[in-house]
């Protein structure tokens, strides 16, 4: 029998629209959100912070998006418990903490994602290279087939 579930997902969009490459996140959500994919919902910020937690819970996933200065052009992955870090500021936080302090707070445990998306300029720009915006492109679709396996 296959699952009829509608699940909701929030993707966040992280990054400085102004330093080039940095505004990954951003991108990726813009193009998303034209999508008009059902049940899926977009934020953009430019930071984490302990203030996205309480919004976050009302989703069944959340997938953050963001600039990464190394690693593969674009990956997917689940953020597990054991990926948490302690706390270095009370402004700026990483997914793992932001998942931490759901579970510590709230007691729920987020189920939270990870798309990070190779970058190359991080000059100050308003626009994102070209490099980047092929990266981009190779994770929308890694996105669209992770909606997809949720709901099948």
């Amino acid at each position: 029998m296959q699952n009829t579930k509608a699940y909701t997902i929030c993707i966040v969009g992280v990054g400085n629209t102004i330093r080039g490459d940095d505004g990954i996140g951003n991108y990726i959500c813009n193009a998303i959100e034209q999508m008009q994919v059902p049940g899926v919902n977009t934020m953009l910020v430019q930071q984490l912070e302990a203030e996205l937690v309480e919004d976050l819970l009302h989703f069944d996933h959340v997938l953050i998006t963001d600039a990464s200065i190394e690693g593969k052009d674009a990956d997917l992955y689940k953020l597990y418990p054991h990926d948490e870090s302690p706390l270095s500021s009370s402004h700026h936080l990483n997914a793992a903490m932001l998942a931490a302090l759901s579970e510590k707070v709230y007691g729920i445990k987020m189920s939270l994602f990870i798309c990070a998306v190779r970058g190359h300029d991080f000059n100050i720009g308003d626009t994102i290279s070209e490099k980047a915006k092929a990266n981009c492109q190779q994770a929308i679709s890694l996105i669209l087939e992770w909606i997809g396996s949720l709901r099948n």
